[in-house]
């Protein structure tokens, strides 16, 4: 039983670490705006909606 735990142990620690590529593109733009109205029953109403362009 000492021994598999040991074997187990050893196998998982010698395992590579995950690394990210060097070089990650990205691609696209963001639509995004924020509204602001200044009169929603005299106060004012933010929020943020897609598809402003």
């Amino acid at each position: 039983m000492q021994k598999s735990l040991l074997a187990l142990t050893a196998l998982g620690t010698s395992s590579g670490v995950a690394h990210p590529q060097s070089r990650v593109t990205l691609y696209g733009f963001i639509d995004e705006g924020f509204n602001i109205n200044a009169n929603a029953d005299g106060h004012h109403l933010y929020n943020v909606s897609s598809g402003v362009l």
